[in-house]
């Protein structure tokens, strides 16, 4: 039963602190396997931000801190992750609502923070989730963490850092393209004498490269840390 004031994180439970109250919380059993005092969770999310910024600065971590954290993640992205993709859903309809309008300040500012909220914790991505399945969100956001490297032809090799598109040649060096156009499966690449479209295969390791002044290119999907 929900009690007005009260909201609960799995077996966690957080109500407004009373003088005469011992506010406590438990974690699932495996993690701390006890009980926390309400003054000593402030102790215990202050450790969990420094495990964070711990394994930010690239130092390993003990295997037990390892386990916590991932404890602690998972918990925290199954319980935000639909309201996160219910608010998604809702700015996109705002976004398309202001797109028709022509209000296109209001729309681009609507694209923003469809965009910024890939940062915060919780937000729907794209690991494991199939190309047909992905927002627009989640293929930018994979998009980042792979390169396209033609096969033949060309040989560009396109990439994507969460702004800007690019190619790159050995013979020419990195070009962006500010113009280009990203849907789910699908990029338009603007050239100065030709156009190329980017068709990603549904298993995310292919994809084809339409020019339009002819000719189409295979290409391998690979992620940014491969060669």
């Amino acid at each position: 039963m929900h009690t007005p004031g009260h909201v609960s994180w799995q077996n966690c439970s957080f109500r407004p602190a009373a003088a005469d109250t011992d506010q406590t919380c438990r974690l699932p059993a495996g993690d701390l396997g006890g009980k926390i005092p309400h003054m000593k969770r402030i102790s215990f999310l202050v450790l969990l931000i420094a495990v964070s910024v711990h394994a930010q600065n690239g130092t390993a971590l003990p295997d037990k801190l390892q386990a916590l954290q991932k404890s602690y993640d998972a918990a925290v992205t199954k319980a935000t992750a639909p309201l996160t993709k219910t608010y998604l859903q809702e700015l996109q309809k705002l976004k398309a609502e202001y797109t028709k309008a022509g209000d296109l300040k209001s729309a681009v500012a609507t694209e923003d923070l469809i965009s910024s909220l890939s940062l915060v914790p919780g937000a729907p991505n794209a690991a494991n989730v199939p190309l047909g399945d992905m927002t627009l969100v989640q293929f930018k956001n994979w998009l980042t963490g792979v390169k396209i490297m033609e096969t033949t032809g060309f040989m560009n090799t396109f990439t994507f850092d969460g702004t800007t598109f690019s190619s790159e040649k050995k013979e020419t060096g990195l070009r962006k393209h500010p113009d280009v156009i990203i849907e789910v499966g699908r990029i338009f690449v603007p050239f100065t004498s030709t156009n190329a479209t980017i068709l990603i295969d549904r298993n995310l390791n292919k994809a084809t490269v339409n020019y339009s002044t002819g000719g189409k290119i295979e290409a391998d999907i690979r992620k940014n840390n491969e060669g």
